[in-house]
């Protein structure tokens, strides 16, 4: 199948998930399978720290090691600082990268998942 009919097929089911948000499971799988990515996952937090999530290829361990100390790590968090709206934002976008691979977050979540980088948007 040529990349732009998977492209469009995966942007409809990202479309029909926002309708029926119990499809974003699988969409997040493939969506992560469309870009190469081993792991994706939709975040939404708000100004005093309630977290919603939907995530494809994070072990339920690593989920809970991120609820309960992650949040206060990652370094996506300061986004809202340095970005526009619906602008994308990747690690060394926020910290160097060779900075980025040293923080407590990279070394005790990242890193042992496989995970290299992650990127980030905020919403319009």
């Amino acid at each position: 199948m040529c990349e732009l009919v998977r492209l469009s097929e995966v942007v409809g089911d990202i479309y029909d998930a926002a309708l029926n948000p119990s499809r974003w499971t699988c969409v997040l799988g493939k969506t992560a399978r469309f870009v190469g990515g081993p792991a994706a996952c939709l975040v939404a937090k708000d100004a005093v720290g309630n977290i919603r999530n939907n995530v494809f290829g994070i072990s339920a361990n690593y989920q809970r090691l991120y609820l309960d100390q992650g949040t206060r790590l990652d370094p996506s968090d300061l986004c809202n600082l340095i970005a526009d709206a619906q602008e994308l934002i990747g690690a060394d976008d926020i910290i160097p990268y060779d900075q980025f691979l040293e923080t407590r977050f990279y070394r005790e979540w990242a890193r042992p998942q496989g995970f290299v980088d992650f990127v980030a948007r905020l919403p319009a």
